[in-house]
């Protein structure tokens, strides 16, 4: 392909606009539904300003020559080109790590054993470690720092190898990482009193977080070409796997929390079909038996469920707080001229001691 300009620009815009949609929906559930509004989300948010950021770069960087060959380039558009690379790099290692550290905390809030907490602090700490490592390998790779783009081959920037060997060892660690938070939800639900088809689900859910992990193995292979003559063409393939890390890191860690949407559409549909089944108020019947039946069997109208049952974090399984049976009492019981058609009546119920 003579020009990979066009790719950069529709993957880095097409991710964008669902990173910051999936994050939306994140914010609306832990805003509206079950207010607990912690500092993942806070994390994740923070993730995708620096991502929006560096997709930004890059369609900045793609509409001045990156991923188009040197010879259809002019030179100052090669050194506008290439400053939009650099500053696609920290914003990268920025956008990867918060929202690594954002699915680690997510985590964190389900996870009851000591061990498991211990483990993914332990993974904070090292994608903070090494992105933090690659951050300043990156951003000082070359003094004066403008010679990152004005001239990269001069002699006080760093050696091109090295900085590939610091991104091997990054991915590598990352990517074991991201393995250790995909399989850590199979322990926390092992044992869970439920069934096995409930803890594939519920460990899906919670393991979507970690499909970046493949977009790091695709990229493996592309790194090299931070050492390639035709620079800004050979960077390409490495630019949207990147920014792929990135956004589907950032979407489908914030999947992951939209379970209490999901289930509050399914009791809006749910509840719309039970209503749409209800007998009519003002249907005529020829049948007097028909008429006095409908009021003594009306169909009750389905309760809205409250905020907190939606939350993916609660207990799966509560304790039921009615330990006897539940009566009518005699004062309350209702007569069946007490029932009237399309209305409800309220039965006052009363622990049996």
């Amino acid at each position: 392909m003579a020009d990979k300009s066009v790719a950069v620009r529709a993957v880095s815009a097409t991710l964008m606009s669902v990173a910051i949609v999936t994050v939306a929906l994140r914010c609306y559930v832990r805003v509206r539904l079950i207010k607990s509004f912690g500092a993942d989300d806070w994390t994740m948010l923070g993730a995708l300003a620096c991502y929006i950021f560096l997709a930004a770069c890059m369609i900045g960087g793609s509409l001045h020559g990156m991923g188009k060959h040197a010879i259809d380039l002019a030179p100052a558009e090669q050194v506008v080109a290439r400053k939009y690379f650099w500053f696609c790099e920290f914003s990268y290692c920025f956008a990867t790590v918060g929202c690594k550290v954002s699915v680690s905390l997510f985590l964190m809030r389900v996870t009851i054993r000591r061990l498991h907490r211990w483990i993914l602090i332990s993974v904070i700490f090292l994608t903070a470690a090494t992105g933090l490592v690659l951050f300043f390998v990156l951003v000082l790779q070359c003094s004066p720092l403008n010679a990152a783009w004005n001239n990269p081959t001069s002699p006080t920037c760093i050696d091109p190898n090295i900085i590939i060997e610091v991104l091997y060892v990054y991915s590598a660690l990352v990517a074991l990482c991201d393995f250790t938070v995909g399989i850590l939800p199979a322990f926390l639900v092992y044992n869970l009193n439920m069934t096995w088809k409930n803890k594939v689900a519920v460990t899906g859910i919670l393991s979507m977080g970690c499909v970046a992990s493949v977009a790091i193995l695709v990229r493996f292979p592309y790194v090299k070409t931070l050492r390639e003559p035709d620079f800004l063409y050979s960077i390409a393939d490495l630019s949207i796997w990147s920014s792929v890390e990135a956004g589907l890191g950032i979407a489908a860690g914030s999947l992951a929390t939209l379970r209490p949407l999901f289930r509050c559409m399914r009791e809006s549909i749910v509840d719309k079909n039970s209503q749409g089944q209800q007998w009519p108020s003002d249907a005529p019947s020829s049948n007097p038996q028909d008429t006095r039946n409908r009021h003594r069997f009306p169909i009750p109208k389905r309760s809205s469920p409250k905020s907190t049952d939606y939350d993916p974090e609660a207990t799966l399984a509560a304790s039921d707080n009615w330990s006897g049976k539940c009566i009518l009492t005699e004062s309350n019981t209702p007569s069946e001229h007490d029932f009237k058609v399309g209305q409800e009546s309220v039965i006052e119920l009363s622990r049996k001691d």
